[in-house]
Formats: C-alpha cells, sequence, structure tokens
C-alpha cells in the first residue's frame, strides 16, 4: 500500500500569524503617519504662562478672603456680582468675561464697575439661555485677583 504523506498546517498557521502582524504594524505606522498632532495653539508656552499666573491670583484672593459671590436675580434679568465688604470699592477694576462653552462667539467681556455698595449689575436679557462660565479678573491696591465659576441663565 502507498502511504499517505501528511500535510503539516502549522507552518502556514506561523506565516499566517507572522503576515497579519506585520500587516497590523504597517497599518499602524500608516495611521501614525497621517495622524495630525498638532498642538492646541502655537503660542502654548505663553498660554502656560498666562495660567500659570492665573492660578496665582486664585491663591493670592482666597489667602486674602477676597472671595466674590455672584446670583441671578430673576425678576430684572440680571446678574449680581457682590465684591467684598471691606474693599475701597472706588478702587477696584478689572474685567468680567462670559464664555460660552457651546458657542465662543458667543462670549461677552464686561468693564469692572462697583456700585458703593460692592455690587455690579450686569442686564443678561440678551444673553442667550444655558451654561455659561464666568472669568472675573479684578485688581486693588492689594494686587491683582481671579475667580471664575459657572452660572446657568434660565
Amino acid at each position: 500500500m502507498a502511504e499517505i504523506k501528511k500535510i503539516q498546517i502549522w507552518p502556514l498557521g506561523i506565516g499566517i500569524f507572522y503576515g497579519a502582524f506585520v500587516l497590523v504594524l504597517l497599518v499602524f505606522l500608516v495611521f501614525s503617519i497621517l495622524y495630525k498632532d498638532d498642538l492646541e495653539s502655537n503660542d502654548y508656552y505663553t498660554k502656560e504662562l498666562i495660567h500659570q499666573k492665573q492660578i496665582e491670583r486664585m491663591r493670592h484672593s482666597q489667602k486674602l478672603g477676597y472671595i466674590l459671590n455672584w446670583y441671578f436675580d430673576k425678576k430684572n434679568d440680571t446678574l449680581v456680582i457682590e465684591f467684598p465688604k471691606n474693599l475701597e470699592f472706588s478702587e477696584i477694576n478689572g474685567k468680567i468675561t462670559f464664555f460660552r462653552p457651546s458657542d465662543a462667539n458667543l462670549d461677552k467681556v464686561f468693564p469692572i464697575a462697583v456700585n458703593p455698595f460692592g455690587k455690579q449689575y450686569i442686564q443678561t436679557h440678551d444673553f442667550d439661555k444655558g451654561n455659561w462660565r464666568i472669568k472675573i479678573l479684578w485688581r486693588n491696591t492689594d494686587g491683582e485677583f481671579f475667580q471664575e465659576g459657572q452660572i446657568i441663565l434660565p
């Protein structure tokens, strides 16, 4: 009788495994070459320095106890920002930035104009309803201060 020669398939399996491995590496290589890995901005170092300065301003505010409060007055459609009572209100200046996370075109900036009672009123009737980030940069004779938070306008 004729002897039947057995065909070994394990060399074929090893070949397919290494071929698939090389194919995956090539796909990854092409993907990594075509992937756009730009930085968020070209002036990231300058922005990092500005961010560090903001952190220092926030620490300075907390150290001196200069924490601002704000609330929404529905009746007058107004945002009320209250400055600490122990300040000389006439010496306060700076800016208030309203940042809309969903649409940067809606961002608004207001100068700080505190009344003699330590409050600033900002009319919000032309603001879109929803989530707003508030960034307040202010200064007086004690230095510069920064506080940020969030408000949801109904």
